[in-house]
């Protein structure tokens, strides 16, 4: 996955993977403000979660579950609870069965 600041053109800020999926968030989720969240998948197709931060520090925070292709954060209760990232994830024997999943900072998926 590739990171980069928009300022009138795209410039490679740093690489963190091959095949992740990303979403900012200015609040504290639990690892502190202004970070960037991302999946990223291993050879076999398990994804982590990681957080990413502007200096360009990047931590492997847990993982969360099979081929997770998307990424985004809900401050608001959308009726999972409040400050949940959401992630659709396909199954592990890759059947094309695809699933929403919420996921805490805290490490529940």
């Amino acid at each position: 996955m590739k990171l980069a600041k928009l300022f009138g053109c795209i410039a490679l800020a740093l690489v963190v993977g091959t095949a992740g999926k990303a979403t900012a968030e200015s609040g504290n989720l639990g690892y502190g403000t202004n970070l960037l969240y991302a999946t990223d998948l291993d050879g076999a197709g398990f994804s982590s979660l990681y957080t990413i931060a502007g200096g360009g520090a990047v931590v492997k925070r847990f993982g969360v579950g099979q081929r997770f292709q998307s990424l985004a954060f809900a401050a608001q209760d959308v009726g999972y609870g409040p400050n949940l990232l959401y992630a659709l994830g396909g199954d592990a024997n890759g059947a094309g069965i695809i699933n929403l999943n919420s996921i805490s900072t805290q490490g529940a998926v």
